[in-house]
């Protein structure tokens, strides 16, 4: 009797147990589909809309781990990751785990594989460009009591990295940057360092050196160096300057004597104020100056620091851009030749 209790026992354990194992998919898919569902709610809070977003499969890795496959959505902002406009991204992921590490300080890690973000529509980026092959390991902490605040925070420092290629959580990335430049396509490699107690993300100095034989204006060392350390930007900073350097040339074969350099460095650094500010601008222009690859007097350097700074002090004064050439003929503040004086800014 005893013998046939226990083998009853062990056959109801075994179903059950089977049943728990075959139901253990059925039941992540359920947290997975909810986690995202409060997601989307948290987002739509912060004015950001989540679409289409669903994964293939979801499953339990560990006691306190679980795994989605192939997660998709696309983002829509009115105040976007990459600038302060309205933007529309595609991300896809092939597997994002999620683990608890530490339950009582809600410390979780995400990994990454394979995951990637397509921009469909922004302001600064053109259609196509695409971050892809993304590896990462993120340590975040979760107040589970005030979901949204946590979110806010990890939203905050998204677009840090994104923006400036820094973050303060304890990550590691790799990853490839596809983006268009003088009409070709592009792909570089990224990986983030820790610096001074938080990560930023760098381009491969090779990559970018590379990229360069194809600049219709040499790069410095200098300049190569802040390429690098400013990987998010890099598309944005070298597709600026290709705009003023390719808007002067058409202007030049117009009127053969158009100021080229100083309508280039006052349009130029006019650009660069108005999308990233006064401050980051100056670095950009004052590293073209640095260590020179060709041929540049110190007048010349003179002229074209004085004409930066009359470009950020244009887009500061709110100066339409369709008024830059003119203003560029006329001003009495903007050098045209060398041998000009340098007159006192305004």
């Amino acid at each position: 009797m005893v013998r046939r209790l226990t083998l009853l026992l062990l056959i109801a354990c075994g179903i059950l147990a089977g049943a728990a194992y075959s139901l253990r998919d059925v039941i992540a898919t359920k947290l997975a589909q909810r986690a995202l569902d409060r997601v989307e709610r948290i987002a739509a809070d912060r004015n950001v809309q989540l679409r289409d977003l669903h994964f293939d499969e979801a499953k339990f890795t560990g006691p306190f781990s679980i795994a989605l496959v192939e997660l998709r959505g696309v983002v829509l902002a009115q105040r976007g990751l990459l600038a302060d406009e309205p933007e529309r991204l595609a991300f896809a992921m092939g597997r994002v785990g999620v683990s608890i590490l530490d339950f009582w300080k809600g410390r979780l890690l995400i990994e990454v594989q394979n995951g990637g973000v397509d921009i469909l529509d922004a302001a600064w980026n053109p259609r196509g460009e695409r971050i892809y092959g993304v590896t990462a390991e993120v340590e975040v902490y979760v107040n589970w009591l005030h979901p949204a605040e946590s979110a806010l925070t990890l939203e905050t420092e998204l677009r840090r990295l994104l923006r400036e290629g820094r973050w303060n959580l304890a990550a590691r990335i790799t990853g490839e940057v596809h983006f268009k430049l003088v009409d070709k396509w592009h792909d570089m490699t990224v990986y983030s360092l820790s610096d001074g107690g938080e990560m930023r993300l760098v381009l491969d100095r090779a990559d970018v050196k590379t990229l360069a034989e194809d600049y219709p204006v040499p790069l410095t060392e200098a300049e190569i160096d802040l390429v690098s350390q400013h990987p998010v930007l890099a598309p944005t900073i070298m597709r600026i300057a290709e705009k003023a350097y390719r808007a002067a040339e058409v202007l030049r074969r117009r009127d053969p004597n158009l100021p080229f350099d100083a309508f280039r460095h006052v349009y130029w650094s006019y650009l660069l104020t108005k999308r990233f500010g006064p401050e980051f601008a100056e670095q950009v222009t004052d590293a073209h100056e640095i260590g020179a690859t060709y041929e540049n007097s110190e007048a010349d350097r003179r002229m074209d620091l004085h004409n930066n700074a009359v470009g950020r002090a244009w887009a500061l004064a709110g100066v339409p851009e369709s008024e830059i050439l003119q203003r560029v003929l006329t001003d009495e503040h903007v050098i045209r030749s060398r041998n000009t004086v340098v007159p006192a800014m305004p």
